[in-house]
């Protein structure tokens, strides 16, 4: 049984608790970690979670924050290659 006061446990809610904070208006906030923080913060359920992925959430004062979007690195390209209009 993992320790909820260990490392991971303390790693994770550092974790939630930055994604769960509302960016400054007009602005996003970027937070790039590895695949075990992405576990201890918000589940085994994301235990697919890919090499590059984005994991895009809203801050939600009342609770935990909710995910809204995944993209993975291979989408982003694909944006980035788009012409400009």
């Amino acid at each position: 049984m993992a320790d909820p006061n260990g490392a991971n446990a303390k790693i994770g809610n550092a974790i939630r608790a930055l994604v769960n904070r509302p960016p400054v208006t007009g602005t996003n906030t970027l937070l790039v970690t590895h695949k075990p923080n992405i576990a201890d913060a918000f589940g085994r359920e994301l235990a697919d979670v890919k090499e590059a992925e984005t994991l895009i959430y809203r801050p939600n004062p009342a609770g935990p924050p909710t995910l809204i979007g995944r993209v993975q690195a291979s989408e982003w390209l694909v944006q980035a290659a788009r012409p400009k209009s």
